[in-house]
């Protein structure tokens, strides 16, 4: 996978889903070796985030103004959620013009 330029963060992912499954058929005795347990799992490097600077947060922040969802875009970027982290859905009552 690597090969095929896929993150590490990718492999990883899917090595977790694959080790899942045989430790599920180990336990029901349906296999007598967990096979993934074979492999060690790949490591992830963990990257530093790049912030903002002044210019591009502005551009962001008139961007994100014109969302609906614009307050989760503000509270998810300044509490430095990673992509896929969210916060849940709420509903916001704006008054109609």
């Amino acid at each position: 996978m690597l090969d095929e330029d896929h993150a590490p963060s990718h492999i990883l992912k899917v090595h977790r889903i694959l080790s899942r499954t045989p430790e599920i058929a180990h336990r029901r005795r349906l296999i007598v070796e967990k096979v993934a347990t074979l492999v060690d799992p790949p490591t992830v490097d963990e990257t530093e985030g790049n912030p903002f600077m002044t210019g591009e947060a502005k551009a962001f922040l008139e961007a994100a103004a014109k969302r609906p969802t614009f307050m989760r875009w503000c509270v998810g970027v300044g509490m430095s959620f990673r992509q896929g982290e969210n916060l849940p859905a709420v509903a916001v009552h704006r008054p109609r013009q």
